[in-house]
């Protein structure tokens, strides 16, 4: 269950508990307080001030039912009906049986459960101090209040829990999305790990086996070829892992750098908006571009440029004729074109990826 999901849940429960509440002040109202006026009907000040607070009560029961209906109980409406409240609590005094006024506050301040408990301890001590200054029966005033809030206050923490019920799930629910990510981050990054690792164990590691036990022949132009192109390869897999808004080209300044350390005069000139290649493609990209400015001999131009539809990564250089790369292999199976043209010892090669169709 999503969190919206949870607080839906929520609130129709609450509605469905408001609306249980607000049958219960109906029923205070019109199955207690109409009967004993109807029987009573006090001709003086007392019984005006009734009939205007049980108006005003009705006017409430009414509208809060539409609106719950609606499900639109919120907002300044609200607190409108509750002023109406206190206003008929204040009009009719003592002269309105006691709780009837709460059980209303009850349905308007269900979600509000401190401001709701307040109310009702407000709302007592207030009907207590008029039993006190109109001389009636302060016993049996205590004795009723306490009846009346022993069934209210437990209304105002049914409200409450509801809202941490749905807090509760919604949290545990995140937290369990929170760990289905970490779960997919870690594997993501596990298999890309075995990745770089077969990578790595088919080119690199039997370089550095022969590089560890003295097999290799460094003097040979060939051997630091192959030396220079998997360094550049590693700066590449490092550069793969970091965050950033140009991958291509980061990657891509990760490899060709390299050139430059063996005293290689680099130019990288970089031009229009491109789009992004995925990464089997931009691996491709910069292993055409690693293999040919790993052989440079002492100047290097290196461009990448591209529009919205397409981008394009090129390499000039010169390089001993022995070591003109072969660049077929580095884009098999991956949908790039390819222009390679030597001519002695200077080479030009461009690659460029389109975004499918």
């Amino acid at each position: 269950m999503s969190d919206v999901e949870s607080r839906l849940v929520a609130v129709r429960l609450r509605r469905a508990l408001r609306l249980a509440t607000l049958l219960v002040a109906a029923g205070t109202l019109y199955g207690l307080t109409l009967p004993w006026w109807l029987s009573t009907a006090p001709e003086d000040a007392g019984g005006a001030r009734l009939v205007w607070a049980f108006l005003l009560l009705t006017i409430v029961a009414a509208v809060t039912g539409v609106l719950l209906l609606r499900a639109r109980l919120y907002g300044g409406t609200r607190w409108v009906l509750v002023a109406t409240v206190v206003t008929a609590a204040v009009v009719a005094g003592t002269q309105l049986p006691y709780g009837v006024a709460g059980w209303f506050a009850l349905v308007l301040l269900l979600d509000r459960g401190r401001i709701a408990t307040a109310f009702l301890l407000a709302y007592s001590a207030a009907r207590l101090v008029q039993t006190v200054v109109a001389g009636q029966d302060v016993t049996g005033m205590v004795v009723l209040t306490a009846l009346v809030l022993g069934f209210q206050l437990p209304v105002v923490a049914a409200g409450t829990i509801l809202e941490r019920v749905a807090d509760q799930a919604a949290a545990a629910r995140r937290s369990r999305e929170d760990l289905r990510t970490a779960e997919v981050v870690a594997e993501q990054v596990h298999e890309s790990r075995l990745s770089r690792f077969a990578q790595l164990s088919s080119t690199t590691v039997p370089l550095l086996e022969d590089l560890a036990s003295g097999a290799a022949d460094l003097s040979d132009g060939r051997v630091r070829a192959r030396y220079a192109v998997e360094a550049a390869k590693l700066r590449r897999l490092f550069a793969e892992s970091d965050e950033t808004a140009d991958p291509l080209w980061h990657e891509l300044t990760a490899c060709v750098t390299l050139a430059e350390r063996r005293g290689v005069a680099l130019h990288f000139a970089v031009w229009g908006d491109r789009p992004t290649p995925p990464l089997p493609v931009r691996r491709a990209m910069t292993e055409v571009v690693l293999r040919v400015t790993s052989v440079a001999v002492s100047e290097a131009r290196v461009t990448l440029l591209g529009g919205p539809e397409h981008v394009s990564a090129g390499v000039v250089t010169q390089v001993p004729s022995e070591l003109v790369p072969t660049i077929a292999d580095a884009v098999e199976g991956v949908p790039l074109a390819v222009t390679q043209v030597v001519e002695g010892t200077k080479v030009w090669v461009e690659v460029t990826w389109r975004v499918p169709d």
